[in-house]
């Protein structure tokens, strides 16, 4: 099954949503700051927002 992330850009007053994509395209994403990574899993978990960092060990998984 596919880990399905959503990607936003942190602007001042906001984000801007750039898409929901797996967890494989959100890889392909440049490495920006401005970049906020959310997971979405099913509605028994809660979504949150994770870095750059723990993206890519999601991927590990």
């Amino acid at each position: 099954m596919h880990q399905i992330i959503e990607v936003a850009a942190a602007r001042a007053g906001g984000r801007i949503p750039l898409g929901i994509m797996t967890l494989r395209q959100a890889l392909t994403m440049p490495h920006m700051e401005e970049l906020r990574y959310r997971h979405i899993t099913d509605d028994r978990h809660p979504e949150r927002v994770i870095s750059r960092n723990e993206l890519e060990k999601l991927a590990g998984q």
